[in-house]
C-alpha cells in the first residue's frame, strides 16, 4: 500500500517550489489550445484541416502516453521514479516547444511532418513531467482544504503563465507581418526557458513530496482502470474534465479567429486571455486568505459552472461588434474557470488519497487516466473545432455564425450538462462535501 507523508500541510516554500511549476506547464498548455491552431493556420499557412489533424494526433498522443508511464510508474519499484521523469521530460518539452516556432519555415513543402514530430516530441517530454507533477499533489496534503490550498496555489501560477501567453500573443499579433514568424520565436524561447526551469526546481522538493510508494503496484493495468470507474465520484469527475477540455475550451481555441473574423482585431485574443488570466488570478487568491470559509466543493462547483455559462450567453449576445461588456465578461469567465479548476483537481486529490489509503490503489495511475481521457478529449477538441468551422461553411452559414456556433453555442451546452451532472451527482451523495471536514 502506498504511504504519504504525515504532514498534512507542507511548509509554504514546498507548496511555492511545487505550484510553480504549473507557470511553466500553463504556458505550454495555454500555447497549444489557444494559440497554435491560429499560428500554424495562419502565420505558416498550413490548411485548418491539416492543423487541427496535427494538434488532435500529438494531444492523443499525450493522452495514452500519459496512461503507460502513469502504469509505468506504478509497476516500478523506484521511489525516484518521478524525480527522473521531471529531469528528463522537462528538457525534452522545452527544446521540442521551442523548435516548433524557431525551425519553422513556410516555405519548405514537408512543413506539416515537421512540426507534427515536434508537437509529439514536445507532448513526450510534457507527459514526463505531467505525470510526475500532478501525481505529486496526493503527497502535497491529505486533507480537503489542504488539497483545495495547493489546487489554488498551483492555479495562480497557471494564471501567471497563461498572462505570459496572452502578452507575448497580443505582442507577436501586433508586429508587421514580416515580422511576425521572429516575433513568435522571441515568446517561445521565454515560454521554454520558463517551462525548464520551473517544472525542472520541482525535482529538488523533498523526497517524501516527490515518493510514488514503497513497492510497486502488482495488479493489471486494465483491473486497475476498472476498479476506478467502479467509483461514481471517480466517473463524473472524468465526465466533467472531457467535456470541459473537449467542448468548453472550444472557445479558448477560437479566442484569436474570433478576433480577426468578428472584432477585425486578431490581437484581441491576447487581451481576452488576459482579462480570463486576471479573473482567475482574483478568485484563486480570495481563495488563499478564505480556504475555511469556503462552502461545500458541491456549491463552488454549481456556481462556476452557472456563472461561465451566462458569462458565454452574453458575449454570444455582444459579439456583433467590440462591446465594452466584453472585458467583464472574460473576467467572469476567468473567475469560473478557477473555481471549476479547483474543485476538479481537488476533488480528485482527495478521491487518490482515500482510494490509496482504503483500496491500496496507487497514486500515478488514477491521475494519468484523468489526464489520459482530459488530454485525448482536447485533442478531439481541436477536430471538433475545425470540423465545426468547415461544415457551418458548407452547409451555407456565414464564417462568422459558423464560429459563434462552434466557439460559444457549443460550450454553452457543455455547461448546462456540466451543471446538471454535478447536480445529480451530489443527490446521490457521490461527491464528497467537504464542508466541515
Amino acid at each position: 500500500m502506498p504511504t504519504f507523508s504525515p504532514a498534512s500541510s507542507p511548509p509554504f516554500r514546498e507548496r511555492f517550489i511545487y505550484a510553480s511549476g504549473n507557470m511553466g506547464k500553463s504556458w505550454v498548455w495555454a500555447t497549444f489550445d489557444s494559440v497554435l491552431l491560429y499560428y500554424l493556420s495562419t502565420v505558416l499557412g498550413l490548411p485548418l484541416s491539416v492543423a487541427g489533424h496535427i494538434l488532435m494526433l500529438s494531444l492523443l498522443w499525450d493522452g495514452a502516453s500519459n496512461l503507460l508511464l502513469s502504469y509505468g510508474a506504478d509497476r516500478v519499484n523506484n521511489r525516484h521514479v518521478f524525480r527522473y521523469f521531471l529531469l528528463s521530460g522537462a528538457p525534452l518539452c522545452a527544446a521540442s516547444f521551442f523548435l516548433i516556432f524557431y525551425g519553422s519555415n513556410p516555405q519548405v513543402p514537408p512543413q506539416a511532418l515537421w512540426v507534427g514530430m515536434l508537437c509529439l516530441l514536445c507532448r513526450t517530454g510534457y507527459t514526463l513531467c505531467d505525470v510526475a507533477h500532478n501525481s505529486m499533489l496526493a503527497n502535497m496534503s491529505t486533507t480537503s482544504q489542504g488539497a483545495s490550498s495547493v489546487s489554488a496555489l498551483r492555479l495562480i501560477f497557471s494564471a501567471t503563465g497563461s498572462i505570459g501567453v496572452g502578452l507575448g500573443f497580443k505582442y507577436a499579433l501586433a508586429s508587421p507581418p514580416e515580422q511576425q514568424l521572429a516575433a513568435f520565436v522571441n515568446v517561445a524561447a521565454l515560454g521554454a526557458s520558463l517551462y525548464l526551469v520551473m517544472v525542472s526546481q520541482s525535482a529538488l522538493l523533498p523526497q517524501s513530496r516527490i515518493r510514488l510508494s514503497d513497492t510497486g503496484v502488482t495488479i493489471g493495468l486494465l483491473s486497475t482502470i476498472r476498479r476506478l470507474f467502479r467509483d461514481k465520484t471517480f466517473q463524473t469527475l472524468c465526465v466533467l474534465a472531457s467535456l470541459h477540455a473537449g467542448i468548453i475550451t472550444l472557445f479558448y481555441k477560437g479566442l484569436p479567429f474570433l478576433g480577426k473574423t468578428v472584432l477585425l482585431n486578431a490581437s484581441w485574443s491576447g487581451d481576452a486571455l488576459i482579462y480570463i488570466t486576471i479573473g482567475k488570478v482574483a478568485v484563486l487568491v480570495g481563495v488563499q486568505f478564505a480556504v475555511s470559509r469556503l462552502p461545500s466543493l458541491h456549491a463552488v462547483f454549481r456556481l462556476s459552472y452557472a456563472a461561465l455559462g451566462l458569462a458565454l450567453v452574453l458575449i454570444a449576445v455582444t459579439m456583433s461588434g467590440l462591446s465594452p461588456a466584453l472585458p467583464p465578461l472574460l473576467l467572469l469567465i476567468g473567475g469560473a474557470e478557477a473555481g471549476i479548476g479547483m474543485c476538479l483537481w481537488a476533488m480528485l486529490s482527495t478521491f487518490v488519497h482515500a482510494a490509496a489509503v482504503r483500496d491500496g490503489l496507487s497514486l500515478a495511475l488514477p491521475f494519468g487516466v484523468f489526464l489520459a481521457l482530459l488530454k485525448a478529449a482536447n485533442g478531439v477538441g481541436s477536430e471538433i473545432f475545425t470540423s465545426g468551422i468547415n461544415l457551418g461553411v458548407a452547409m451555407g452559414c456565414t464564417q462568422t455564425s459558423a464560429l459563434i456556433i462552434t466557439t460559444i453555442i457549443m460550450p454553452i451546452s457543455a455547461c448546462l450538462l456540466s451543471f446538471i451532472l454535478v447536480k445529480q451527482l451530489r443527490q446521490k451523495d457521490e461527491i464528497p462535501d467537504t464542508k466541515g471536514h
